[in-house]
């Protein structure tokens, strides 16, 4: 119920849901990053967000999710120190098919030809219809555009093997990063997927 209420932006009611889930069963480290994400992401409550996230982590140790997550939230609060060496933690714990933490905890750590392998990995399953992979990419757009390295995801996209069918994601987070003519003059079809995930970055569909 949280997270349908959250996809709706019923943020309130969502914090609600996700605050009883946690009180039913408060040894489950699901809805306390659920919550985490929400105060991160949508409500700008960042000190609660890492307190959320916190204990998750204290549930349930071995998730690389969850330390991305705080990764990612000190990030974005400039604790780069912290968020380097939280990213570091993630790779550690991650798993070899785990390409979207992976992506951004390398290219936040500037190791971009892993980066660039996780990218690849990830675009190859969207490009063959995972429509999992495609929201992946979309989700790594929106956050690593929220933490400032949009422009190291907009250099790999234009590196990558598969940069043709990634085209949309560059438009998006070059137009989302101040450069609205990115998306004059493409094809309508990139134009329209562009525009998709440029609301994505801004959060207006989410």
């Amino acid at each position: 119920m949280g997270d349908l209420l959250s996809q709706t932006n019923r943020f309130d009611e969502a914090e609600a849901a996700y605050r009883k889930a946690i009180e039913l069963n408060p040894k489950w480290a699901g809805p306390w990053v659920s919550l985490g994400n929400l105060l991160q992401d949508r409500m700008k409550r960042y000190e609660e967000a890492e307190v959320a996230y916190r204990s998750a982590i204290e549930l349930d140790e071995v998730s690389p999710f969850h330390v991305a997550n705080l990764a990612r939230l000190l990030a974005r609060l400039a604790r780069n120190d912290e968020a380097s060496q939280l990213f570091r933690q993630s790779i550690k714990l991650a798993k070899d098919d785990d390409s979207n933490l992976l992506l951004q905890a390398h290219s936040w750590l500037g190791n971009s030809d892993l980066a660039m392998q996780a990218l690849d990995a990830l675009a190859e399953r969207a490009s063959e219809g995972s429509g999992t992979a495609f929201q992946k990419l979309k989700e790594q757009c929106f956050e690593c555009h929220a933490i400032g390295i949009s422009a190291a995801l907009v250099e790999l996209i234009e590196r990558s093997r598969f940069a043709d069918f990634l085209q949309p994601f560059a438009l998006a987070l070059r137009a989302a990063r101040g450069e609205p003519e990115a998306l004059l003059g493409v094809a309508v079809e990139v134009r329209g997927i562009a525009e998709e995930v440029l609301r994505s970055i801004r959060g207006g569909d989410d």
